[in-house]
């Protein structure tokens, strides 16, 4: 299978190589060739526009954070006959939720804030899905060795084996640590009442609790992680987040805003899900620390998957390869 790549950008190591270009050269029989040469064309959400003339089949790589289609342009290329799959890190469940109304950025996640920080009227995207559309939609990726990010894992990736966690010798009970100002003004107040109701709940608890938006290093940010119990992790640009990933690698319990509208989500079933506003998460807490094990154990369960697509290539090419049988 000869395959080719049509990135935003035509410099080396650029985003798509990074997503799915190393994946795709692991495979057997897959080549990476030029567009006149190949079988199927891979492009960048971003790059659509130059794919507009080709007739071979394409596959459109979307990086967007969120579960969402966002990108009018790569929602119209999608109607296209010979576009046979579009791929996401995470992807929403059901599909038709991609048409739903929204606020802001066209995120599905966003939408779902409104009421809580703003009462904005809530807008369909201009570009309606079909279903042949929206069967079109796939998720695939999340690979941690070969993600853009990875100095981010450091000795995460390096070392990571999945272990029993000893909450017993860790001396920080709550972590949150992350950027509070965005864009998107839900997605800021959202981080902030996540970093209110933790500094709320260590003045009313002999909890110890460290919650703030300040930049920490990255090593010392891993040491904290690993010192910290529960590691609670907000939505950003998109709801499954590396931060999720960092609180499970570390063996730390994961508290995030519910997400069960992420399909085959890592962490949408076994972390301990909360508010969206972080109304309960006092009381989420508390529940954790009132029964531990069984929360250890959906850790360990998470633990297992990660550390299996880490290190096993059938895993972590899978989705590649049901999309490439479809030509």
């Amino acid at each position: 299978m000869k395959i080719s790549l049509v990135d935003q950008n035509d410099r080396l190591g650029s985003e798509l190589s990074w997503l799915c270009g190393r994946l795709l050269s692991t495979i057997d029989g897959v080549s990476i060739r030029s567009v006149a040469s190949c079988d199927v064309v891979f492009v960048h959400h971003k790059a659509v526009g130059k794919c507009n003339n080709i007739k071979k089949p394409i596959v459109i790589v979307d990086s967007f954070d969120s579960a969402s289609v966002q990108s009018q342009d790569c929602r119209e290329f999608l109607q296209r006959d010979n576009v046979i799959a579009l791929l996401k890190n995470a992807i929403l469940s059901p599909s038709e939720l991609n048409n739903s109304k929204v606020i802001g950025n066209f995120s599905h996640h966003v939408g779902l804030l409104n009421g809580l920080h703003t009462t904005e009227s809530l807008i369909e995207h201009p570009v309606q899905l079909s279903k042949k559309c929206q069967s079109k939609i796939q998720s695939c990726f999340w690979n941690l060795r070969v993600t853009p990010l990875r100095p981010r894992f450091g000795s995460f990736v390096k070392s990571f084996e999945p272990k029993l966690p000893n909450l017993a010798e860790r001396d920080i009970d709550v972590c949150f640590i992350g950027q509070t100002n965005f864009k998107i003004k839900p997605l800021s107040w959202h981080r902030k009442q996540c970093i209110l109701r933790l500094n709320a709940l260590a003045k009313i608890s002999s909890y110890k609790v460290i919650a703030t938006s300040k930049k920490v290093p990255v090593k010392e940010y891993h040491q904290l992680l690993r010192r910290s119990k529960i590691v609670v992790s907000p939505w950003g640009y998109g709801e499954v987040c590396y931060r999720d990933w960092e609180a499970i690698m570390s063996g730390a319990i994961l508290i995030k805003p519910r997400t069960d509208f992420i399909k085959e989500s890592l962490f949408a079933t076994r972390s301990v899900g909360c508010d969206l506003d972080f109304q309960d998460l006092d009381q989420q807490v508390k529940d954790v620390f009132w029964n531990p094990q069984s929360h250890i154990l959906s850790v360990l369960e998470n633990q297992k998957q990660i550390y299996e697509q880490l290190h096993n290539r059938e895993l972590q090419t899978a989705g590649l390869k049901a999309v490439l049988k479809r030509i």
